[in-house]
């Protein structure tokens, strides 16, 4: 009872109360008799000391008003194991201060008292909605490839990982003289932890999780978009049912307006859906199979390339292009426009995500040429595949732009002006070197990338792999890819 009290506002707001229990009650029940009932404060106070059980009409007006039992609302709560939090030394809240300060989209708040978690929010920039993650800080010594979580931590560790929600684990080495965080996944750990045939003693963060430019920015867009597709599922599911309806059509475009409850990231996913399919119906229908795809991507930032990494639907487009390049002898191949003004306006985080993509593009064995002339900045996406051009535009240039835009054109007149965007781009295309590790390293020196940095990174972590950093809740995502992304880049001679 003491708890429920509590939730009400305290005993001096149940006795004030208590009238109108006894009006609801003998209302509700027609007993007009319990509307005088009205306990003093002596016998509620002897209620809750267990020296008096209510009885009768105030029997009556309690089990009514809280809808259960006399006997269960006073018997003793269970007692609550309550796990208390580690204190940080100064040295890991200087390791976070570091972290804000460095990542223009970071807020990192650890635990404000001994045993409650902290928040990590991390902020959308143009596209993403942002979003909040659970984090609790564990202080531990480094030991050849992984960060220890002493003993001392694994029960609270539990505790904070129990319940079923995206949460993080940050390892601090900084008071044993280290520096930097490095991150896990709650579901990894509480796995680790509940294992039978070998139990934990200690859980260890691999050190490849160490948060720089590379994995914040793989935490910061799949926290993002995995948190915003959970929220969108229902109407998601609801959207799809009517893609078939708008893709029949030669030509199509849904408005954002026009799906006001979806999050900036569901209608992207939406509208990415949308075109995959659209351009896997037009090549089906195609006769003429003489020359590979070409695929112009609108992609400019990493934010708008995000999604290549991580949708499912993108990853079958990738493999639909190769496939189709096959039957002809050729190559399919993809352009970038990059103007040196998106280059300046993002973050190096952000940068390394679209050379990520760039390369991923490169693994499914399209040649990937980046052009940098502004004058293109602004044309969607397309797929020019033999005697048609497909128009597939998902990726929005402000919060306003439509969900999506399809279109296709056929015959020689209709598809020459894609073909003459697509030349002129390749022929001043920065990245024009004789082989791919030669494209992505230009591509990297454009994004102002430190290559031996990157190769090195992307080894370490592609070894390790990231599904210990990356854990999709959503079934629209996929992180597999981002291993297999990294461990190609690594295999790219750093000279």
């Amino acid at each position: 009872m003491y708890v429920l009290l509590e939730k009400q506002g305290g005993l001096r707001t149940f006795h004030a109360r208590f009238p109108q229990f006894a009006a609801r009650a003998a209302q509700e029940l027609g007993l007009p008799h319990l509307k005088k009932v009205n306990p003093s404060r002596l016998t509620v106070k002897r209620w809750l000391d267990g020296d008096q059980v209510p009885r009768d009409d105030a029997a009556a007006v309690l089990e009514h008003a809280f809808q259960m039992g006399v006997a269960a609302l006073f018997q003793p709560v269970a007692p609550r194991a309550f796990v208390v939090a580690p204190t940080h030394h100064e040295a890991s809240s200087a390791a976070v201060s570091r972290l804000d300060a460095r990542f223009d989209s970071s807020y990192l708040s650890p635990a404000a008292a001994p045993g409650s978690g902290g928040v990590w929010l991390l902020d959308g920039i143009r596209l993403l909605d942002g979003t909040s993650v659970p984090v609790q800080i564990y202080e531990g010594p480094v030991r050849e490839d992984a960060l220890v979580i002493g003993p001392e931590h694994l029960d609270h560790v539990r505790a904070f990982t129990g319940p079923a929600r995206r949460a993080m684990l940050l390892g601090s080495s900084c008071a044993d003289g280290g520096e930097g965080l490095y991150g896990l996944d709650s579901a990894v750990a509480r796995r680790q932890l509940a294992a039978v045939a070998m139990p934990f003693v200690s859980l260890p963060v691999p050190v490849a999780y160490l948060l720089d430019d590379l994995t914040y920015a793989l935490v910061w867009v799949m926290a993002n978009l995995d948190d915003s597709l959970l929220a969108d599922d229902l109407l998601l599911a609801a959207e799809v049912r009517t893609l078939d309806c708008h893709l029949s059509q030669r030509r199509s475009a849904i408005a954002r307006s026009a799906v006001p409850d979806l999050s900036a990231v569901g209608s992207l996913w939406l509208g990415s859906l949308a075109c995959e399919r659209y351009i896997e119906r037009g090549l089906a229908q195609m006769t003429d199979t003489g020359s590979a795809p070409v695929y112009w991507a609108g992609a400019q930032t990493g934010e708008q390339a995000a999604g290549w990494l991580f949708f499912t639907g993108r990853h079958r487009l990738l493999r639909l292009l190769r496939s189709r390049a096959a039957g002809t002898g050729e190559v399919a191949q993809a352009v970038f426009c990059i103007p040196r003004t998106a280059v300046k306006g993002s973050e190096p985080y952000e940068r390394v995500l679209l050379l990520l993509t760039v390369a991923l593009m490169e693994m499914h064995d399209l040649t990937v040429w980046v052009c940098t002339g502004p004058e293109y900045g602004e044309v969607g996406e397309f797929v020019l595949a033999g005697d048609r051009a497909m128009a597939a535009h998902w990726v929005p240039r402000t919060p306003q732009d439509r969900v999506w835009h399809v279109d296709t054109a056929a015959g020689r007149s209709g598809v020459l002006p894609y073909a003459q965007v697509l030349d002129h781009a390749r022929a001043h295309a920065l990245n024009a070197g004789a082989g791919c590790g030669m494209r992505i390293r230009a591509l990297a020196q454009y994004l102002d990338l430190d290559w031996s940095w990157l190769v090195r990174r992307c080894r370490e972590l592609g070894e390790c792999g990231v599904s210990g950093l990356l854990v999709p809740r959503s079934r629209h995502l996929d992180a597999g890819e981002v291993t297999r992304v990294l461990r190609f880049v690594a295999a790219l001679a750093p000279v």
